[in-house]
């Protein structure tokens, strides 16, 4: 691997186990993720997006095939949030450094810092229970961030959220890479989201799954997903998706 290369996987094949067959999920993929990049996954649903993240992750295995990881500290964002229940505000973005065994003095401060910067004031000692589904994904991403990731891995974070939510979170994930340089490898099934957010998109075939296609973002940031050249680009990378 090079110095900007952070992952790399060489001709990697997942299966899954179905009554005791062996279902192919992905086949022969080959992949970079290049240091303090947005690098998306973008496919059809079910074609594998998610079992490759948590392979780059760490949280499964590949069946065959290589995987290199030059990473000293990642951190992972839900789909379905998955925070405890029983744990305040608090005590879920701060639980990843108590496991590591953090002084309490430094956990309160992280947290406090956090909380501020991810609109979470006031909310500090509720429950999961008593927050709405945005509230809770940002309690997801300040978790995450408070084990000052080099590697951020995000299981399409947005897709349980209403439109407006979504549309103010992705603002608010782009705004932490840009300030954090973080890397950021991120699950999707929206082409618009793909193309607003990602700096390379890296297209699945359907199961079992490739990746067909790399696509550069030709767009400079910020960039108007109203434009005509924008709406065209959406449009010419889900033909390739389907």
């Amino acid at each position: 691997m090079t110095d900007n290369v952070l992952i790399h996987l060489n001709n990697v094949t997942k299966h899954f186990e179905d009554d005791g067959r062996k279902v192919p999920v992905l086949k022969d993929i080959d992949l970079d993720v290049q240091r303090g990049e947005f690098l998306m996954l973008l496919g059809p649903s079910g074609s594998g997006k998610s079992t490759l993240l948590r392979l780059l992750s760490g949280l499964e295995k590949p069946d065959s095939g290589t995987l290199h990881m030059g990473v000293t500290s990642h951190s992972f964002v839900f789909q379905d949030f998955a925070l405890f229940p029983w744990l305040t505000v608090a005590e879920n973005i701060g639980f990843g450094l108590k496991m590591k065994g953090r002084s309490e003095s430094e956990i309160t401060a992280v947290v406090k810092d956090l909380v501020s910067e991810m609109g979470l004031d006031g909310f500090l000692h509720a429950y999961p229970r008593e927050l709405s589904g945005g509230m809770k994904q940002r309690v997801g991403i300040a978790r995450a961030l408070a084990m000052s990731p080099e590697v951020m891995f995000l299981d399409e974070p947005f897709s349980a959220l209403d439109t407006f939510t979504e549309v103010k979170l992705r603002l608010e994930v782009l705004k932490i890479w840009e300030t954090r340089k973080i890397t950021m490898v991120m699950v999707t099934h929206s082409v618009e989201e793909a193309l607003f957010m990602a700096d390379r998109i890296a297209v699945f075939s359907e199961r079992p799954a490739t990746i067909s296609n790399i696509v550069k973002n030709p767009f400079p940031r910020p960039r108007n997903v109203h434009s005509a050249e924008f709406v065209r680009k959406v449009e010419e990378i889900s033909n390739l998706v389907e």
